[in-house]
């Protein structure tokens, strides 16, 4: 399943399936997600993630919930 990078809302979804059916391509899916955010992704001035003008507090926090569970369960 190929993902856009910067549609974090389908990564939700993947977090689950990659938790419950343990297969390597939900985690290099997610895997893709992160290290875009990480390296690729536009920052503002103060090197924070700039992921949007509107819902950018909704945005961040689905991001950082991602990367969280990402880190913590699926490395």
């Amino acid at each position: 399943m190929n993902v856009a990078p910067c549609n974090n809302s389908l990564n939700h979804p993947q977090v689950l399936l990659a938790k419950l059916t343990n297969k390597q391509e939900y985690k290099d899916s997610l895997k893709v997600f992160v290290d875009y955010l990480i390296n690729d992704q536009q920052k503002t001035p103060k090197g924070l993630l700039f992921l949007g003008e509107w819902g950018s507090l909704r945005s961040a926090a689905n991001a950082a919930l991602i990367m969280l569970e990402v880190n913590t369960n699926l490395c």
